[in-house]
């Protein structure tokens, strides 16, 4: 499944995922979402409608009150806002292949981006074991 950069086409298909999932991940309008891509520092999309991941570093402008925590506490990170895959696509490893693209985009930025977080989990099984196979690296 290849991951790659978010385009304007892409909009319609990630914010009805987004609401798939409301409750783990927090109802956005469509305006609001887009506005939430626009601003994030790295967005990837896993092709075929498959999942999405959406960051932002320490420079962010982004309203969240878990996100203003990281920017008082250290100075230079990512925060994962969220990352979403489609029911059809789970149990793919997909979750796992947007995580190591964050990680080589991290490890791009320099020896200073220490940090790389997520909060916004949902702790659902499903949730659960997709992190649990992503914490061992």
């Amino acid at each position: 499944m290849p991951i790659r950069s978010f385009i304007a086409d892409d909009l319609t298909w990630t914010h009805a995922l987004n609401e798939e999932h409301a409750v783990e991940l927090s109802s956005l309008t469509r305006d609001g979402f887009a506005e939430l891509i626009e601003k994030a520092t790295y967005v990837r999309i896993a092709d075929k409608e498959a999942g999405l991941l959406i960051t932002y570093d320490q420079d962010g402008d982004y309203s969240s009150i878990n996100f203003k925590w990281f920017c008082v506490t250290y100075d230079d990170f990512l925060y994962v806002d969220r990352i979403v895959i489609s029911k059809a696509a789970r149990g793919q490893g997909i979750a796992g292949k947007l995580y190591d693209d964050l990680f080589n985009f991290a490890k791009s930025k320099g020896p200073c981006c220490k940090y790389c977080f997520e909060l916004n989990i949902y702790l659902s099984a499903v949730y659960q074991a997709a992190h649990a196979s992503i914490s061992a690296r």
